[in-house]
């Protein structure tokens, strides 16, 4: 009789001991261990070795609508871009046209570019990209130009870069497994843009 309650009392305790601590752990956050609390993870593998050698630009032409409800800005772009690592990549280029007479640059449009480099190989392309806006700034914008290391938000955190304490002990035993389903499930895509290129036939 004596051992049964001894057995009774150790559940109970174990059992009272248990539930506030899975409540504490299911409130309280911690850095989450797949991302390192980034809340983002890169899914273009690879894309982190290109770099951009030089690039230069050219602001040739500018297109209004019949309505002048957007303008048209054709940039021609040359640029050189190093793989520095051994395997094949592919990926994106991201281009902004921005206001150069401000001093923080705000941005007016933005337009994405794909790109496929061999291992260990440099590549020099010319092309142009047209950028559309409401805004009338022919003369003063700029274009900056940065390779897509392909983030995307993390799944474990969603993007938080947080997960609860609970979960963290799990998170971080599989970590390698996690990062590795992820990235061969997930495809990096840039963000939705309007193609300006299908509006060519406006002139001035």
């Amino acid at each position: 009789m004596i051992a049964r309650l001894g057995k009774i009392k150790k559940r109970t305790l174990a059992f009272f001991l248990a539930v506030p601590l899975l409540a504490i752990t299911s409130v309280t956050t911690a850095s989450c261990p797949v991302c390192d609390g980034t809340g983002t993870l890169d899914v273009s593998e690879g894309m982190d070795k290109v770099k951009i050698m030089e690039y230069d630009t050219w602001e040739w032409r500018i297109t209004r609508d019949a309505c002048g409800l957007f303008i048209l800005y054709y940039w021609d772009i040359d640029i050189r871009l190093v793989n520095e690592g051994e395997e094949d990549v592919e990926g994106w280029v991201k281009h902004t046209l921005y206001d150069i007479t401000r001093d923080d640059k705000p941005v007016i449009d933005e337009q994405y570019r794909p790109v496929s480099l061999s291992g260990s190989s440099v590549v020099t392309e010319s092309y142009t990209v047209v950028f559309g806006t409401g805004v009338d700034a022919y003369g003063k914008t700029g274009v900056e130009i940065e390779i897509m290391e392909g983030d995307i938000p993390d799944p474990t955190c969603d993007g938080t870069g947080r997960v609860p304490s609970n979960v963290w002990i799990f998170a971080d035993g599989l970590k390698s497994s996690l990062e590795e389903a992820i990235r061969d499930e997930a495809t990096y895509s840039p963000p939705q843009v309007i193609d300006w290129e299908d509006y060519y036939f406006f002139d001035e």
